[in-house]
């Protein structure tokens, strides 16, 4: 799944050679939080908000100082590692919470899916990392490994701050099992924490947050949704396991319940923020929804199920 996703589909995508001077110009710009020459504002060059995502853009900069090699081959050597990464967190995570034929499924509809993350965008690099770092938290979550969590999401806003609400998932997925006041304690630290680490970036990085039209960005997202119809790509990929997790909403546990609720209210805030037709943006609601569908396919496909329906 890495060698043919970041090979054959982006070879023929993102690392196409023609992208390459756009890719290095946004390189040099978020580096140095200077808009290039040709670009009045940040929003122009669709990079409003990009200048705060550091992490990936640091490591890139660092490989190629470091080896000699260009900028692009050290973002797709990135890449690459954190798409492996992914794989392997992924069933790892759905193997020790619903067992490896489940997990085996859901790596193999994660391949399926995989292309989508290539299109519609020319620079993001972050977004493996990123998909790496919140399979890390949801098992550090699952596990309740607190101080570990806490580590995760400063490397995840510093990476892509779209994991600023992760916390909400603990508040979500524990406050019927433990104490609440613990509970809420922990989810405001955490939260605090996410929120700090952001803002020390806008500090450390200021500008390139510029005022967007909410109305234009729900039109927009209506209108791609009307011209792709059955193709449209969060459509894809996330109705079947959508599907899934409201079968199995009522007989999930709470961490896969709170998963489902963390699922609906990004997906509010990314239609209402970004332009949804980007499944890349959209993966951390896949992974959301998956403890959720094991529960869906378990019920419509267990002995007691296919009886009753018979």
């Amino acid at each position: 799944m890495t060698l043919i996703g970041q090979k054959w589909v982006g070879g023929a995508t993102l690392y196409e050679p023609e992208l390459w001077p756009d890719r290095e110009e946004m390189h040099d710009a978020i580096l140095h939080n200077t808009l290039p020459d040709s670009a009045p504002t940040w929003n122009s060059i669709g990079a409003n908000g990009l200048n705060v995502r550091l992490l990936t853009v640091w490591a890139a900069e660092g490989i190629h100082r470091i080896t000699g090699q260009r900028v692009q081959r050290a973002y797709l050597l990135i890449e690459t590692v954190a798409l492996l990464a992914c794989c392997l967190l992924l069933y790892a995570f759905l193997e020790r919470y619903a067992g490896w034929p489940f997990a085996l499924g859901s790596l193999l509809y994660w391949g399926t899916v995989l292309p989508l993350t290539y299109f519609n965008h020319r620079f993001h690099p972050w977004d493996k990392p990123s998909i790496a770092v919140w399979l890390l938290a949801l098992i550090c979550t699952l596990h309740q490994r607190w101080w570990a969590l806490a580590a995760v999401l400063v490397v995840g806003v510093m990476t892509k701050y779209d994991i600023l609400v992760f916390p909400a998932l603990v508040f979500l997925a524990y406050r019927n099992t433990a104490p609440l006041k613990n509970v809420v304690l922990r989810s405001a630290l955490l939260l605090g924490l996410t929120v700090s680490t952001l803002m020390f970036l806008r500090w450390l990085a200021p500008g390139g947050v510029e005022p967007r039209s909410l109305m234009t960005l729900v039109v927009s997202n209506l209108h791609d949704l009307r011209e792709t119809t059955v193709t449209y790509p969060p459509l894809l990929a996330l109705a079947l396991p959508a599907l899934l997790a409201g079968i199995g909403y009522q007989t999930a546990d709470d961490f896969a319940r709170g998963c489902v609720q963390l699922a609906v209210i990004i997906t509010f805030i990314l239609f209402l923020q970004t332009n949804f037709v980007e499944f890349r943006g959209e993966v951390p609601i896949l992974l959301l929804l998956l403890p959720a569908a094991s529960y869906g396919l378990h019920r419509i496909t267990s002995t007691e199920s296919v009886r009753a329906a018979a």
